[in-house]
């Protein structure tokens, strides 16, 4: 096989019957005091093993302070169960390939491992009772090792993760009773402070936390639970009445100004009821948040169009990014046949600027099916939307360019890794998928004895590896913005929830030679490696020159170099034509900078390029290349090598070509020496004249002409002449 597969191996820490010891790629917890060696189970010890020797946990260990079984069977008999499900995704080019294909060998960390850590059941009836009554509203990864989930119910639960393996579990109730209201829609963990949004009052409800930061990885650790007298809560009413209705929240990088928007609502109106105010109609809210004197209303707007996904810029702290979707009344009918009829979105830019929110630009697309889900890439160039019709969209709302790509599930969860390279799909019923950055698919498999037919498929069914009554709730990328130290940062992780349990984490361990984060480079260097050039190529043309500009032109370089060392075809030759026309003719344009800065070296390629056509014997191809380049020395190797060839005419037009390119240089020379000559003589008059009348020095009082004034305060201005 030729294409980039994500195998894996998969570690079930439960004990529940769940995977089969034959599966290589599955592993299960056992308790203590099991036989060591069970009938049933004829791979037990080399299993125990093999999942020990890669850090895995076999045993759950309950050792003081921690405790973390006691805490892991809390977390299930009141929370939910908190499970353990890792696997390893080594990348390789064929099901059946060994890890040394793509450079990886057994024991180091060159490998692709995928960590899930799901509710650990002590039981073999585990109880999802409270996350099923209690929804997660909020996940935040203080670090790669510390996330922190708020559950509906006011209940904080902080994961401290070790490797593959959870370290410590902290349930906090303090907020438990203490919140204004008991339905909570959406829900914001800051540093300092908690966000509520509160649905059957129309409010936000805002918790200052008044105890030290604990963003440092030493702090994280030994975190402490609330207590009473560290909270105070504040409460402002929204705009829109007692409408009961979901109301999102969020929050910008600097943790001041916070959002709260919620879709349009059918305004009909009513005999009984009057119009409502230009305040009562606003859908997006600035919030300030700030401890004195608490949350309040800073400014609310009202939407042209129906928002679907509202955040605040990560490189502008104060401007907000919102994608909407066309608002217009339908008839019952209509609504019938609305996943069929084609849509149209708009993607807008909102400033807050002293308290006022401003309109600064917006750019619409058309979409032929409904979207179900909406993302931005970190770097805040492109906006994807997952549409009904199991397709993904990205879009540039600069250029209004788009790419489209089909699904094997309806993408209901999006969410981009990171460094912007990968982007993970999620659908209802369990299943994730993998795109690069240039919407091309990366299979999965999970890692087995050997090779399965039909185990390497577009997207992972875990619902085939763990036993859960729903599906796939949200999916987030653990990313700190705020990391400090050596705090695992080498370790990607994806978090992964289940509606009602369990909960999920899904690991990358990439290693040292890939670096700390898997960049759109590394992953060219893999296609490369499988012979997938057309994806190497959507990955480099999605990639901005101005941002990364160096890695831009490694990346370049690495796709001309490898096709150049291949015997050209036609499909070479295009996609040689391709990477080329990356640089020369970019679908957005280069700032000047970047082309000075990469003008010369990929001058030499394309050099190399026309040389590698002449040595197949593309003429045409050739000569026209020679001509974007206009250089006379590359129509004299196009003359002489097909004169030697018989291509005659074709010969004659180079050599003609070639003289003419001579004759515009000379040309040129001789205008430019005429131009030097004339200002090298009008220098010389004007030093002459200079020379004859001398300087002419004038005196220019600064006071009154009749006054005495000391030598200290005139100008004196003398006047040479032009040189």
């Amino acid at each position: 096989w030729s294409d980039v597969i994500l195998p894996g191996r998969a570690a079930f820490v439960v004990l529940q019957e769940q995977p089969t010891n034959t599966d290589v790629g599955t592993y299960q917890l056992y308790e203590k005091g099991e036989p060591a060696c069970r009938t049933d189970q004829h791979y037990y010890n080399e299993k125990q093993q093999f999942a020990e020797s890669r850090g895995y946990p076999w045993f759950l260990s309950n050792r003081r302070p921690e405790k973390l079984r006691d805490a892991l069977k809390e977390l299930e008999e009141r929370e939910n169960p908190l499970t353990s499900f890792a696997c390893a995704l080594p990348l390789s080019t064929c099901a059946g390939a060994s890890l040394s294909s793509w450079g990886i060998f057994e024991g180091d960390d060159w490998d692709f491992e995928l960590a899930l850590y799901l509710p650990l059941a002590l039981s073999h009836k585990p109880s999802f009772e409270l996350l099923q009554s209690s929804p997660v509203m909020s996940v935040r990864w203080r670090s790669k090792k510390c996330c922190q989930m708020l559950l509906s119910s006011g209940v904080l639960v902080t994961l401290i993760l070790s490797g593959p393996q959870i370290d410590r579990v902290l349930i906090d109730r303090t907020l438990v009773g203490r919140l204004p209201a008991e339905t909570i829609s959406d829900a914001v963990i800051a540093d300092r402070f908690l966000l509520f949004s509160l649905m059957e009052k129309s409010q936000v409800c805002q918790v200052y936390l008044n105890r030290k930061s604990q963003s440092s990885a030493d702090q994280v650790r030994h975190l402490e639970k609330l207590t009473a007298s560290e909270i105070k809560v504040s409460v402002v009413d929204l705009p829109g009445g007692g409408r009961r209705i979901d109301r999102y929240l969020g929050l910008n990088q600097t943790q001041d100004v916070g959002l709260c928007w919620w879709p349009l609502c059918n305004e009909e109106v009513r005999p009984w009821s009057p119009l409502p105010s230009a305040f009562n109609r606003a859908n997006l809210v600035l919030l300030g948040c700030s401890d004195v004197p608490g949350i309040k209303v800073l400014s609310s707007i009202r939407t042209d169009w129906n928002p679907i996904d509202c955040r605040f810029s990560l490189t502008q702290p104060y401007q907000i990014l919102t994608v909407e979707l066309h608002h217009e009344t339908k008839h019952s009918m209509s609504e019938l046949n609305e996943e069929t009829q084609a849509q149209a979105v708009r993607t807008c830019v909102y400033e807050s600027s002293r308290g006022r929110l401003q309109h600064l630009s917006s750019s619409s697309l058309s979409i032929t099916s409904k979207p179900v889900s909406c993302s931005h890439d970190p770097y805040e160039r492109w906006v994807v939307l997952g549409l009904q019709d199991c397709s993904v969209v990205l879009f540039d709302p600069k250029t209004g360019q788009s790419q489209w790509a089909s699904c094997s599930v309806m993408p209901v969860m999006l969410a981009w890794h990171p460094s912007g390279a990968l982007l993970m799909v999620g659908g209802g019923q369990g299943e994730v998928q993998f795109f690069d950055m240039g919407l091309s698919q990366l299979p999965l498999r999970l890692v087995s004895e050997e090779p399965v037919p039909g185990s390497v498929g577009p997207s992972l069914q875990l619902t085939q590896h763990i036993k859960t009554s729903e599906g796939l709730e949200a999916i987030q990328w653990a990313h700190c913005s705020t990391t400090q130290g050596n705090d695992g940062s080498e370790d990607d992780l994806l978090f992964l929830r289940f509606h009602g349990g369990p909960l999920a984490v899904l690991r990358l361990r990439l290693g040292v030679i890939n670096g700390p984060k898997l960049g759109p480079y590394d992953l060219i260097q893999q296609r490369l490696r499988c012979e997938e050039v057309d994806a190497a190529l959507g990955i480099l043309g999605n990639m901005d020159w101005a941002l990364m500009g160096a890695e831009c032109y490694r990346s370049l370089i690495s796709i001309t170099d490898h096709l150049l060392r291949k015997p050209l075809d036609q499909q070479r030759e295009g996609q040689l034509e391709s990477a080329l026309g990356i640089f020369y003719a970019p679908s957005k344009a280069l700032s000047n900078t970047v082309i000075l800065e990469y003008r010369d070296p990929m001058s030499r390629y394309a050099r190399r390029f026309f040389h590698h056509l002449l040595r197949n014997q593309r003429f045409e191809k050739a000569f026209l290349l020679a001509v974007d380049i206009g250089a006379r020395d590359l129509f004299m190797d196009l003359h002489y090598m097909a004169a030697d060839k018989g291509e005659l005419v074709l010969a004659a037009v180079a050599k003609k070509k070639a003289n003419e390119i001579e004759e515009e240089k000379s040309v040129s020379q001789d205008t430019l020496d005429w131009v030097e000559a004339s200002f090298l003589d009008a220098g010389k008059r004007d030093m002459s004249r200079c020379s004859n009348t001398g300087a002419l020095l004038r005196e220019i009082n600064l006071a009154d002409q009749n006054s005495q004034v000391s030598e200290e305060r005139k100008l004196k201005v003398i006047h040479f002449g032009l040189v």
